[in-house]
């Protein structure tokens, strides 16, 4: 059953096979949450009336906190992503160049590849937190190279960018339902 607000009409559906929510890293537990699906002290603390009891339903959620590095390059003639950005003219020819026989900087983002990392096994950091990742196999971090930058320079300025991601944080916060029926 959805609706935009309360006081809206409703429509249900109904399903015969299955249903998948995608809402997003948020809003799927709330979504499920606020449907009765989830731990159900918690939803009956808010008014909820407990559908299914899943414990598991919003938690360990965490995020991956970001750092964007970006330096100043004379790149000799070569193009870079802010060529492409910053002047029309470079814009338009490698459009038409790949809307011609599908070439040139278009083929591509401005990151191609990524490195993923793990801190070594026998860090002293483990002495005291313990692995955040799933697994010895499983990376700490990323690092995405770029081919450009996000800031605005001045016209004809060039740079590139380290883009680094921690992946297996150690700060984890649960959401809870906030909203009642």
């Amino acid at each position: 059953e959805v609706g935009r607000a309360n006081t809206d009409l409703r429509k249900q559906f109904n399903a015969t096979k299955e249903v998948i929510l995608s809402a997003g890293v948020i809003g799927t537990p709330q979504v499920l949450m606020n449907s009765g699906i989830g731990e159900s002290t918690e939803l009956r603390a808010v008014g909820i009336e407990p559908i299914i009891q899943l414990r598991d339903v919003g938690k360990n959620f965490s995020d991956h906190p970001i750092v964007l590095v970006q330096w100043l390059v004379n790149p000799n003639g070569a193009v870079t992503i802010d060529d492409i950005i910053q002047n029309s003219t470079i814009h338009d020819q490698y459009l038409q160049q790949w809307k011609r026989n599908q070439t040139g900087p278009f083929t591509t983002t401005a990151t191609s590849f990524g490195i993923w990392g793990r801190i070594p096994d026998n860090s002293t950091i483990f002495d005291t937190y313990p692995d955040p990742s799933s697994g010895r196999n499983s990376p700490h971090f990323e690092l995405l190279p770029m081919n450009g930058g996000f800031a605005a320079f001045t016209e004809g300025q060039h740079s590139i960018s380290m883009i680094n991601f921690v992946v297996s944080p150690t700060s984890r916060k649960p959401p809870t339902p906030t909203y009642s029926h």
